[in-house]
């Protein structure tokens, strides 16, 4: 008896600590989606477990930010060069544009030997890369190319951001589900049963068993495998 009590706290807790750290955090995003700020927390743990999961810019974002850096350079009279180095970051989102810039090579050529070695970074490469050739080439309108390069970037973040808020409620609520049948574990504990011992002493326990085991799986593979195809027609 003095197990299962054991158990079933040990349960209350967790589901405690999913309701109070999961469920919140799906509000906390919805917010920063809605009024584009963090929510002020009041949670010093939830706080603390935001802080824990934040983490710096990717690597999307340093390019955007790269980008929007080479266009100002360049609408302030900065050649093209001068503009690639300044904006390049530290370690350089281009090196091998750079290497072509600075032994007077083609830079487009550079930039297209970065998209094969960056993969994250590759379609937003090549795409830098024919705007580089076509500003070149007609001698005018690259930083104009440059800027639209980096506002398209920017709204596909934006769309990607806003996806996962969306996405957040339904992955939580898998989790939750996920967990439930533990729950009713610690419930058979506190009303005096013994749940385990029935499941596994059995053929009919362990059969049920069985089944509830398959059918969570299944329904939690199918909740991810529904939320990834939604990300993949979306994105």
């Amino acid at each position: 008896m003095q197990t299962g009590v054991l158990i079933a706290s040990i349960a209350g807790i967790a589901i405690a600590l999913a309701v109070w750290l999961v469920i919140p955090s799906v509000s906390q995003q919805r917010v920063m989606s809605v009024h584009g700020r963090d929510p002020v927390s009041r949670d010093l743990l939830a706080t603390a477990w935001s802080r824990r999961r934040r983490t710096g810019p990717s690597r999307t974002e340093k390019l955007g930010a790269a980008l929007r850096t080479l266009s100002s350079e360049l609408r302030a009279g900065t050649t093209p060069g001068e503009a690639l180095a300044r904006a390049a970051g530290e370690p350089p989102l281009w090196p091998n544009a750079l290497a072509a810039s600075r032994f007077g090579e083609p830079v487009d050529a550079g930039f297209m030997a970065d998209a094969e070695q960056d993969r994250e970074l590759a379609t937003s490469l090549r795409q830098l890369a024919a705007c580089w050739h076509v500003g070149v080439t007609r001698g005018s309108g690259l930083a104009v190319s440059v800027e639209r390069l980096a506002l398209s970037l920017r709204a596909q973040h934006e769309l990607q951001s806003t996806l996962r808020n969306e996405l957040a409620a339904p992955r939580a609520t898998g989790r939750m589900l996920a967990f439930l049948p533990v729950v009713g574990v610690a419930m058979g504990y506190l009303l005096g049963a013994d749940p385990i011992a029935w499941f596994l002493g059995s053929s009919v326990g362990a059969m049920i068993f069985a089944v509830a085991l398959a059918l969570t799986i299944a329904g939690t593979v199918w909740t991810r495998r529904i939320v990834q195809r939604v990300e993949r027609g979306l994105v």
